[in-house]
């Protein structure tokens, strides 16, 4: 048996799962022709479509599936440009692969989502157990006639057949299904269906109906006993009839005997019956009994149960992978087993933006295509770096990410996490770009802002669509300070609110305070380096004696020590900026040693 499995969702629904016991191969429909969501197999290689054919976002060949004997699953992106996300907005690049634990979901386009996951292991008991198959075996050993004496081993028999066929029910249809061919078969009943009540129209509707013979020649005037399923509906208990005499006069209806048992929500409101007839015009039928009923009332239990575990099972799938494009796969997995967690309240929270700086350039040069190539590759590998500190993936805004530490669940580090994130960021550009010049024509570098303080965080989205972030006065300073790297020119600026909350500040320059759009205190703000070397520390130590004099309004000594810094550091934009400061602030007197931002 396979130690793993595949699973395929399209919108929460659970659409096929099939045993990962070869390689794989997985992409949408190569033409309409191909079976959706059936396996098939050439030279030991499996072939599996998890979309329909017009579903063009996902490749035709995608996704290279490989079960290891470390019980991992090897996963490989075989197609030349599209990246695949998954927990949490981990990304896997073009012809790169990645060795997962079952459990990892991987997130497609068109609403379809695979996971891996390990196959459920059950315990033996003493009794024989049947072949998990739906075959004759099962039913013949499993019927139970009328006249025989029942011992625990035949229920026993009788009980797994019954568990056999509705287990392996992957949908309500197919359960309905299955249901009516075990009243048929399992029980003996010549017609079985299943009917519903609709509460809202007060009429009923047969979902499903099979024969006894496979021939179903009154299917153009069967009909339900409404006489039965009124009782059934207004009793909630499972009913029989057994017809009075053999008068050939009588109605089809008069002469047969019939087994009703009702299928309940999880409320207790009427979800439908299971409905049986075994007619008295066939030789030598026996009379429907109490165990008869017993039976069908087994059986539409399970039915009950069944629709339970298949809906639940599509909203914990659902919510999981909604929640798995933000979180990690362990705090997915905690928010779906306690949405409370989710629960909007107040935090202290570390933001983070990260914008790509160049966008707007870079696109007018690329077609459209090579720009959502290029976006997603970016975007995926900064995705990871949040990943990898655990962070919560709030959105991606036109060209920037918005990331968060802290919550749902607390953290003491977070704002060395963020930190430590935005260093990841940094050194992966120079990686980035060398992929990526000879098609961009440039280079490319990121802005980031990182700011800790309290925020409101929670759903803020709506019921129809879960966006879960913060809100408040700390993420809009956050967005400001990403927007004065563009104007001090550097990578990654730190409020001093951050600054406070790390154990290791000898890597932070201090560089200037500022005042933003529509917050009144001034703000001070500290860089952080891609790598702190020996010339990083004597640049930060000038650059930080020349702000003392600067705001002791020594402007002159400020001048003197700046342009020691730009010997050290020739393109330092907080050195060109304040040394240009202090030059209009030897022409017009000192003023306010906080800097205007020219714009957000």
């Amino acid at each position: 048996m396979s130690s793993t499995w595949i699973k395929v969702y399209k919108d929460g629904n659970l659409n096929c799962t099939v045993p990962l016991n070869c390689p794989f191969e997985l992409g949408r429909q190569k033409s309409p022709n191909e079976a959706l969501y059936t396996p098939s197999f050439q030279n030991d290689v499996g072939r599996l479509a998890i979309a329909p054919e017009p579903i063009v976002k996902i490749p035709r060949k995608f996704l290279r599936v490989l079960p290891l004997s470390s019980g991992q699953v090897r996963i490989e992106n075989v197609h030349d440009s599209a990246v695949l996300f998954m927990d949490g907005g981990t990304s896997l690049r073009p012809r790169h692969s990645i060795d997962a634990r079952p459990g990892v979901l991987l997130i497609l386009d068109g609403g379809v989502a695979i996971r891996f996951e390990e196959p459920i292991q059950l315990s033996a008991i003493g009794t024989p157990t049947l072949a998990p198959i739906m075959g004759a075996e099962a039913f013949r050993n499993g019927a139970i006639q009328n006249n025989e004496t029942l011992d625990s081993a035949k229920l026993i028999q009788w009980f797994q057949a019954v568990i056999i066929i509705l287990q392996s029910a992957s949908s309500s249809k197919d359960l309905f299904r299955q249901s009516v061919d075990a009243l048929v078969r399992l029980v003996g009943m010549d017609n079985g269906a299943v009917v519903l009540w609709n509460s809202v129209t007060n009429k009923w509707t047969t979902i499903d109906r099979q024969s006894s013979t496979g021939l179903d020649e009154y299917a153009d005037e069967w009909m339900p006993s409404q006489q039965i399923l009124m009782a059934a509906r207004s009793k909630r208990e499972a009913l029989f009839h057994v017809p009075s005499g053999v008068d050939p006069t009588r109605s089809a209806e008069q002469l047969s005997g019939f087994v009703v048992a009702p299928i309940l929500a999880d409320d207790s409101s009427l979800i439908g019956v299971l409905y049986g007839e075994r007619r008295r015009d066939r030789v030598d039928r026996p009379d429907v009994s109490t165990l008869d009923a017993q039976l069908a009332q087994t059986i539409a239990c399970a039915v009950a149960t069944g629709l339970l575990r298949i809906e639940r099972e599509r909203r914990v799938a659902e919510e999981q992978a909604r929640f798995e494009q933000f979180f990690t796969v362990e705090l997915a997995r905690s928010l779906t087993a306690d949405p409370q967690l989710l629960d909007g309240r107040d935090a202290d929270v570390t933001c983070l933006f990260c914008d790509i700086r160049g966008f707007s350039r870079i696109s007018e040069r690329l077609g459209p295509q090579e720009v959502m190539q290029w976006i997603q590759t970016v975007m995926g590998v900064l995705s990871d770096c949040v990943a990898s500190q655990k962070g919560v993936l709030i959105d991606y805004i036109g060209d920037e990410l918005f990331a968060m530490w802290g919550a749902p669940e607390p953290e003491l580090d977070h704002a060395a996490r963020a930190c430590a994130a935005a260093r990841l960021m940094l050194n992966c550009i120079p990686q980035l770009n060398e992929e990526w010049r000879s098609r961009l024509g440039t280079e490319f570098s990121v802005g980031i802002g990182v700011h800790t303080g309290r925020a409101h965080v929670g759903n803020t989205g709506s019921q129809r669509k879960l966006k879960y972030g913060p809100l408040g006065n700390t993420v809009n300073l956050a967005s400001r300070v990403q927007g004065a790297t563009k104007y001090l020119r550097t990578n990654i600026l730190v409020t001093a609110d951050t600054r406070r909350r790390m154990q290791n500040c000898e890597d932070f320059r201090r560089l200037c305070k500022i005042r933003v759009v529509n917050i009144n205190e001034p703000v001070e703000l500290y860089d952080l380096p891609m790598k702190a070397d020996a010339d990083w520390s004597k640049l930060k130590t000038s650059y930080e004696a020349a702000l003392l004099e600067f705001e002791a309004h020594d402007y002159r000594g400020a001048m003197r020590r700046l342009m020691e810094c730009l010997e050290i550091a020739p393109d330092d934009g907080p050195s060109v900026l304040l040394l240009s400061r202090s030059v209009t602030a030897m022409g017009e007197g000192h003023g306010d040693d906080a800097w205007v931002l020219p714009g957000k």
